[in-house]
């Protein structure tokens, strides 16, 4: 099962982040912030398949609007660019699952990913139950019947219903372990399949890349 993954983030410096840093640690790159002489070292960070770094064109003025009559820059800035706007984030998101179905399609998988949500797609899916919590619950009640019935007179009717009840989250725990196994199995199946498909994406990049020689293109 091919698993659409795109993640889409806004860094900005007024919550204290930089996206300098956020560039280097996620390209695995030694990137300079010019603006505070800071050094973001991440070139040791693993497990990076590629890496692409763009920049929008220079605005020296940041977005600011400058006011002549007062000889100030108002206080509101504008956005230069439309990379903030959620329709060039749809496009991404689209481009993004274009170029991994092409590269499925080129190497023979029939899996095909989709940037839709399960709404958009007119697909009826249901959210699945966390089993670690579900089993916690499990316990969780059956701890509660053994300490309010052990050590305590009932009426046969009490402690039937009792036993019933402990034998119904017998089985219920069994049933929850039987899914868990199988949700497991199926982890690394998707686990085995995303590796698959970063290594097709890597040597698709690098198919792509043109050839260099004593730093020139030929």
């Amino acid at each position: 099962m091919a698993i659409y993954h795109l993640s889409i983030q806004v860094i900005t410096r007024g919550k204290g982040k930089s996206a300098v840093a956020a560039a280097a640690y996620r390209a695995g790159e030694t990137i300079i912030n010019h603006y505070d002489n800071t050094t973001h070292n991440y070139s040791k960070k693993r497990g990076i398949v590629q890496t692409e770094i763009l920049l929008p064109d220079h605005d020296e003025n940041g977005g600011k609007i400058y006011d002549k009559s007062k000889r100030q820059y108002k206080c509101k800035s504008v956005p230069s660019i439309d990379w903030n706007d959620h329709v060039r984030a749809e496009e991404w998101r689209e481009a993004w699952a274009n170029s991994v179905n092409a590269v499925l399609e080129k190497h023979g998988y029939a899996e095909r990913i989709d940037h839709r949500s399960y709404e958009r797609q007119g697909v009826e899916y249901l959210p699945t139950i966390h089993l670690g919590a579900a089993a916690h619950q499990y316990e969780a009640a059956e701890r509660y019947l053994k300490k309010h019935m052990n050590g305590h007179v009932f009426s046969a009717k009490t402690i039937k219903a009792w036993k019933s009840e402990q034998s119904s989250l017998t089985i219920g725990k069994s049933v929850l372990n039987q899914q868990y196994a199988a949700l497991k199995d199926e982890a690394v199946k998707v686990e085995r399949i995303k590796r698959n498909i970063e290594n097709l994406l890597r040597d698709d990049s690098r198919e792509s890349q043109p050839k260099r020689k004593h730093g020139l293109e030929l």
